[in-house]
């Protein structure tokens, strides 16, 4: 079956909100890993973006329930 021209992007969008979710782990990993003797990991920026990863899940899920 093939997609229509809104599900084609609705997955792009999918797709570049679910990689700034991987960027911003990504950089995470590194303070934690990296700089944690530097104590540059704060408290408020971790929350902060794991809220935001949160929020590019929801957003996806959201839009793909709502074009299907």
């Amino acid at each position: 079956r093939s997609l229509t021209l809104l599900q084609q992007e609705s997955y792009k969008d999918c797709l570049e909100l679910l990689s700034l979710g991987i960027e911003e782990l990504q950089s995470l990993y590194f303070v934690a890993s990296f700089h944690v003797e530097l104590c540059k990991l704060n408290l408020d920026d971790v929350m902060n973006s794991l809220s935001a990863v949160i929020s590019y899940q929801h957003t996806c899920s959201d839009e793909l329930m709502r074009i299907n």
